[in-house]
């Protein structure tokens, strides 16, 4: 699976939040277990899943709120064995990215 990273500035009780959506292409035999990783594993501080959606090819996207660069980074380590690929991309809301697409020299 690949994983891609939406970043999007948010403050929550004074803290600012990053919102990344990462993609991942899982090893087609590590598949049941990452699956059996992921039951027992529990949380992962300065971490906030959002959604995990998978496909029947083993590719996957996850959405996650986090503190810092170094939560991500904590988050998927531990399951780098499993995938072939993670790619983890800032990204912005829409609205924002349309905004610096108006800025952008033709």
């Amino acid at each position: 699976m690949t994983t891609l990273l939406y970043f999007s500035s948010q403050l929550r009780m004074g803290r600012k939040i990053l919102l990344f959506v990462a993609i991942v292409n899982c090893v087609p035999e590590k598949i049941r277990e990452l699956a059996e990783f992921a039951k027992r594993r529990g949380t992962v501080t300065g971490v906030k899943l959002v959604g995990n959606y998978g496909t029947p090819v083993g590719k996957g996207v996850t959405i996650l709120e986090a503190g810092s660069e170094e939560a991500v980074f904590a988050y998927f380590s531990p399951m780098l064995q499993f995938f072939k690929s993670v790619e983890i991309y800032p990204a912005l809301p829409m609205e924002k990215v349309m905004e610096f697409a108006t800025l952008m020299k033709k």
